[in-house]
């Protein structure tokens, strides 16, 4: 008897356990890779930029992380997106704008661009950027094309428009 219950048991357990991951709506759909049509509008995230340090210095402590950014994504071709940001307020400022081009698909876009250059406080830095992209999230970081060290990191998801 006490077998049969646990036998049971078990058959219950795998049944609900089915039903649990069995997807109820179309909304459920993997979005795919994307194109690059698809990624182009404004995005709203984490900006995070790593001061460099003095000759010989990989990275000086200082970083600045801003959230809730806007950046805006175009796309100039069905292989290129162009990111460009800024932001002007005391201690935060700094602008970018460059394209980086769809090198590989996965469950994306990956992205690369040898030479991206970006104002930080007034300097301006260059690096490589590597990164990834969807129709509605894009993340990507720059280094420093010298030592490898992380200059930036931006993570960002899409603003969609408001429904009426």
């Amino acid at each position: 008897m006490k077998t049969k219950l646990t036998l049971l048991k078990k058959a219950l357990f795998v049944a609900a356990g089915v039903f649990m991951l069995t997807a109820c709506s179309d909304d459920d759909k993997a979005a795919g890779p994307g194109t690059t049509a698809e990624m182009a509008g404004d995005y709203k995230g984490t900006v995070t930029f790593r001061k460099p340090g003095a000759a010989g210095a990989i990275f000086d402590g200082a970083v600045l992380s801003t959230a809730e950014r806007m950046v805006n994504v175009q796309a100039v071709s069905a292989t290129e997106v162009k990111f460009s940001g800024s932001d002007n307020t005391a201690d935060k400022v700094y602008s970018f704008d460059f394209n980086a081009k769809v090198v590989g698909i996965s469950d994306g876009m990956i992205l690369a661009a040898d030479n991206v250059s970006y104002t930080y406080n007034g300097d301006t830095h260059s690096g490589k950027l590597s990164g990834f992209g969807k129709a509605k999230a894009a993340r990507f970081e720059v280094l420093n094309t010298t030592t490898g060290a992380l200059f930036s990191f931006i993570h960002l998801n899409k603003v969609e428009p408001e429904e009426e």
